[in-house]
């Protein structure tokens, strides 16, 4: 062996010392990649890296392993993969900081694959690490081979990732993880496959303390001052007009309802942005799209020539109400976005403005100084359609006086569920409804409030998956922000079927006594399913699922818990104790599943009905 070799051993051998003692690295210290990478993730004040440990990802738990021991990064182990990967979406929505998941080969890679997609079309920054056998044996038959001579993961990934890459060696591994991060922080999710071998091999540091000192934040991109000047004519050439505010508008919706106010424009919202917008504030016109209301589709059809001011959308089957040709994608929209991919989709707008939200509202501000005067003491379109209805009171709702409806013997009316949820949910609740008709109630019914707003400007307080909608998805990404933001209530809503898909993961919150209040919205089957195949004259099938006790399930699991079938129950329920109490609660609401929800414009779309 020469004397370069035999240094490079003693290099290592030294580092292994001061890996088990606890030191501090060095700058021109030999490192195993797996250390490598953590000291990378640590330098980007990544505090958890959630997963499911493995045969081929051991060495990086290895790494993993003297982190904890110096209190840098925490292991977090999921009950499934995907679990894994919502929990770090949860985490970066929450936190702002990139959220890193792994998992060993072969079903252990697979099972991210959801996770994973969900968080592909959110465009959530996140580090997928997944293990594979040494490269020796690729081709060989090992357990769990997913190389490209078995089930090839990096290709399965290319689809649902912005990068997708195996590493062969350690010296690929400074820029391919340089790349990853970067791409990761300013487009979404990526995945690095590292063979155990690799995994294992020596690299040498040459970093400062602070190799990836979160440099990789989203650029803004500079709009066309053009494009502008155009956005501003027509803007100031008509008498009347709207804004709808999508979910990557969410952070100017502030802005955008004092510019809505100098115009005395009404102002919707898409589902994602559900929450952006005071429902009290006189010129709201309530939720454009799926589960919305009616008053946002008849403010947009009043006019056949006013302009629909369309920021952060991409104009999803969701979020146009199914593609409406009278309202949304039609010649009558401005759609400004930040994504050119967004923007090119609108073929009909008469503008597409491409640059970065907030710069073209606050140019907006600017320009447009003059203040329209409207009536603030009105109540707005929607509170004034929903002024009749006993379960959403402009007045803050006296628990006691929302009455059982007639219909509801068979267990809570949905919106007697909901109205008390947000009644008793602190401000500052973070609230997690997951996909299914627990969404669709959650989008038409939940009320924001000025109180909420004030919090909201500060957090994302209201999160519904309406795009990839991955069942089950509420329940990691609520673990995932409760990590993130451990002195704030947490409320995750999700369906019984959601439940059987995911609910072990609420052990995680038990086992890290995370601050969660559960809520399984129990209707005894997949509804979006039963009161699909109803409102579309299908054939009813497949629907159904077990009268099951969800409260007692808990209760074996370790976690407190209640069973609330009547308003009685949900008086006597203490929710508001349950937000301050350490550790997770769930309550088994049993939902009356005769009622319909709001859901027709998804059917419509179903029935090729547009």
């Amino acid at each position: 062996m020469d004397e370069v070799e035999d240094s490079r051993m003693v290099s290592q051998t030294k580092f292994k010392s001061q890996l088990a003692s606890g030191q501090a690295f060095s700058a021109l210290e030999i490192l195993e990649v797996g250390d490598y990478i953590i000291k990378c993730l640590e330098g980007m004040g990544v505090e958890y890296v959630f997963g499911i440990p493995g045969g081929s990802i051991e060495p990086f738990y290895n790494a993993l392993a003297r982190a904890q021991k110096r209190k840098t990064i925490t292991s977090v182990v999921a009950r499934h993969e995907t679990g894994a990967a919502f929990m770090a979406q949860g985490y970066f929505q929450e936190s702002g900081r990139l959220g890193v998941c792994c998992a060993t080969s072969g079903p252990g890679t697979t099972n991210l694959v959801t996770g994973v997609a969900s968080a592909y079309v959110d465009d959530i920054p996140l580090l997928v690490i997944t293990g594979q056998s040494a490269l020796k044996t690729f081709g060989r038959g090992a357990f769990q081979e997913s190389s490209e001579y078995g089930i090839n993961v990096v290709n399965i990934f290319n689809s649902i990732t912005h990068f997708s890459a195996l590493v062969t060696c350690s010296e690929q591994v400074p820029h391919i993880l340089s790349y990853a991060l970067s791409v990761a922080m300013e487009q979404g999710p990526v995945h690095i496959a590292f063979p155990m071998d690799v995994m294992r091999s020596s690299i040498q540091g040459g970093w400062s303390n602070n190799p990836y000192p979160y440099p990789f934040l989203r650029n803004k991109i500079l709009p066309s001052t053009v494009l502008l000047g155009q956005l501003l004519e027509h803007i100031q050439a008509s008498k009347n007009g709207f804004i709808l505010v999508g979910e990557k508008a969410k952070g100017s919706a502030g802005k955008l309802v004092e510019l809505a106010e100098r115009l005395n424009w009404k102002v919707a919202v898409t589902p994602g942005a559900k929450g952006a917008v005071c429902h009290e504030h006189a010129l709201f016109a309530g939720v454009f799209g799926m589960a919305g209301h009616k008053s946002a589709y008849l403010s947009f059809c009043t006019s056949d020539d006013a302009p629909i001011l369309v920021f952060g959308s991409n104009l999803d089957e969701i979020d146009s109400l199914g593609w409406n040709e009278k309202t949304v994608c039609s010649s009558r929209v401005i759609h400004i976005d930040a994504k050119f991919s967004v923007v090119s989709k609108s073929y009909k707008a008469k503008l597409r403005v491409l640059g970065d939200i907030d710069m073209i509202v606050q140019y907006l501000l600017e320009k447009i100084q003059t203040k329209v005067d409207y009536d603030q003491s009105s109540c707005s379109v929607l509170m004034a359609d929903l002024a009749v209805d006993k379960y959403m009171n402009t007045k803050p709702l006296n628990i006691s006086d929302v009455k059982r409806n007639a219909l509801s013997d068979q267990g809570l009316h949905p919106k007697e569920a909901i109205a008390y949820l947000e009644y008793l949910c602190p401000a500052h609740t973070r609230c997690y409804f997951d996909t299914g008709t627990c969404c669709y109630w959650a989008v038409h019914c939940w009320h924001q409030t000025q109180k909420r707003i004030a919090v909201r400007s500060q957090r994302d307080l209201f999160r519904v998956p309406m795009k990839f909608a991955s069942m089950g998805w509420a329940i990691g990404a609520a673990i995932g922000a409760a990590l993130a933001a451990r002195d704030v209530p947490i409320l995750c809503v999700t369906g019984d079927g959601s439940y059987l898909m995911s609910g072990a993961e609420i052990t995680v919150a038990q086992e890290l006594r995370l601050n969660i209040v559960f809520v399984i919205w129990n209707d005894s089957a997949l509804g979006s399913v039963k009161h699909g195949q109803r409102l579309s004259n299908a054939e009813r099938i497949a629907f159904e699922l077990p009268d099951y006790d969800y409260a007692q399930h808990a209760k074996c699991l370790g976690v407190q818990s209640m069973r609330v079938e009547s308003i009685e129950d949900l008086k006597s329920s203490s929710l508001e104790v349950c937000f301050r109490s350490p550790g997770p609660i769930l309550l088994d609401f049993v939902i009356d599943s005769e009622q319909t929800p709001p859901m027709n414009s998804r059917v419509a779309v179903l029935n090729d009905d547009i």
